[in-house]
């Protein structure tokens, strides 16, 4: 009928087909949308579709058709005269994802400067380090989906910018609670062993208890510090897995590598230090690796040397610089003996030495890689750092069916960086001097194909990350 219009597309005198593709070709630029997700002046660029948006365009399209015939002639009369005269306007319904969005706003939470920070703890050697939680913010979820809502509706009617300020409420760390970390850690001595029928590993167990009493532990805690320490009883086990034969671990499943600067010894040093920490370490089927608790935090009493890094989304010096190469290699291994990835984030900005889209960040103790072995054998992690070569091999037992792994990423967005000038009294006049040098950002679609035979048996997408444009900082000289 004439004067029907759905969220303004006039969809006057066009037939069923004619009116759904006019209006998918709308939902098609709504979904493909920049939203502003900001908090504290940081931006987050997000496209409507990722937040899995569905619009029901077959509803108002039957509704709107609908309009003059589904009633009785009095009635229908009377709806096309108003449509005529005042034209009928449809609402387009919607639904996002709550799953997606929630864990959209996971991820931007993990990066606030100022979230909140849940205590954790870690062993090194002979000890128990419990970092206490800060104060921060945390998200209020429901809330700011119900912003994003509101937002989309004002781009089905025109609004093209859309900017949703994320909600964030105060946050305490819950308490330490000593009792239940102790039940964690706490560990019988056990030998290394396998079996041949079935074939199957078990690798050797620490005994770990406290070297002090709960009471002990509880007193440790009530005054207020950044770390505690307990002190630990290990047991060593008399028997290994690096003493099992190498033959339970026949195969090399996947390897990768990645080349860094050896000339850069601090750097060096950190990637060594790594490398040594994880190499030789086992997962039973089942079993979950975490980047986190096996490395811990790369503190300069272990070690580790200052070096570049990303600190809050900025280059700094950090003790542990390169952490994140030997993270992103293992992450490049992991993907290649198709285990599955449970917990793995981008950084910031793109790194140099692997594809974008296929680097994996850490940051101690709030962002985490982990991984857990699906397949039927155990696997062991095989790291090396000589010579600036990084190499990981995940050696276990080829299965049945053993699939050949790729890896694709493609860029799907270029976010060009913007440019800051700053005088410089210094500087001559009509001089000038790059402080910064200017990097695009991106968006990026990163697949997994697997194939047997030669023949391709799945292209599944596995990430779809965003890397943020680092701005261009320009020294103006104003000296005459």
């Amino acid at each position: 009928m004439k004067g029907v219009y759905i969220e303004g597309i006039d969809i006057s005198n066009l037939t069923i087909e004619e009116a759904t593709k006019k209006v998918n070709n709308n939902v098609y630029h709504i979904l493909n949308s920049d939203i502003n997700l900001y908090h504290n002046g940081d931006e987050n660029i997000v496209k409507i579709n990722e937040f899995k948006t569905e619009f029901n365009v077959e509803q108002a399209i039957i509704e709107a058709y609908n309009i003059g015939r589904n009633k009785n002639i009095i009635k229908n009369n009377y709806e096309i005269l108003q449509a005529n005269l005042l034209n009928k306007e449809i609402k387009l319904n919607y639904k996002i994802n709550e799953e997606e969005t929630n864990k959209i706003l996971e991820n931007i939470e993990s990066n606030m400067e100022d979230v909140v920070i849940q205590s954790s703890y870690y062993i090194e050697e002979n000890e128990l380090t419990i970092t206490s939680g800060k104060d921060g913010l945390k998200i209020v979820k429901e809330e700011t989906i119900e912003n994003i809502r509101k937002n989309i509706e004002n781009r089905l009617i025109g609004d093209e910018k859309i900017e949703v300020e994320i909600i964030t409420k105060t946050a305490q760390p819950e308490e330490i609670n000593i009792e239940e970390i102790r039940d964690k850690i706490y560990k019988e001595p056990k030998d290394a062993y396998y079996t041949e029928e079935p074939f199957k590993i078990y690798p050797e167990v620490d005994g770990v208890d406290f070297n002090i009493t709960i009471e002990e532990a509880k007193n440790l805690i009530k005054e207020k510090k950044e770390e505690y320490k307990i002190p630990l009883k290990i047991t060593k086990p008399e028997i290994t897995t690096n003493q099992i034969s190498t033959s339970v671990f026949p195969n090399v499943i996947s390897t990768f590598t990645t080349k860094y600067d050896a000339s850069a010894t601090n750097r060096s040093t950190n990637i060594s230090l790594v490398a040594s920490t994880i190499n030789g370490k086992v997962l039973l089927p089942g079993e979950t690796f975490s980047f986190n608790t096996i490395v811990g935090n790369t503190t300069k009493e272990k070690g580790y040397k200052l070096a570049t890094s990303y600190i809050n989304g900025k280059m700094a010096q950090d003790y542990g610089g390169g952490v994140c190469q030997v993270n992103t290699t293992l992450y490049n291994a992991v993907l290649r003996a198709n285990l599955e990835v449970l917990e793995r984030r981008n950084h910031s900005y793109i790194v140099s030495y692997v594809d974008i889209g296929t680097d994996a960040t850490i940051a101690y103790p709030t962002t985490d890689f982990k991984f857990k072995n699906n397949r039927n054998y155990a696997v062991k992690i095989v790291a090396s750092a000589k010579n600036g070569i990084l190499k990981i091999d995940i050696l276990g037992v080829k299965e049945e069916t053993e699939y050949e792994v790729l890896i694709e990423s493609e860029i799907t967005q270029v976010i060009p960086y913007t440019t800051k000038t700053i005088k410089n009294n210094q500087l001559p006049q009509g001089t000038q001097k790059v402080i910064v040098k200017g990097v695009n950002g991106y968006k990026s679609k990163t697949y997994k194909i697997l194939k047997l035979n030669g023949a391709i048996i799945s292209r599944t997408v596995i990430s779809e990350d965003t890397y943020k444009p680092m701005t261009r900082e320009v020294e103006i000289g104003t000296k005459k």
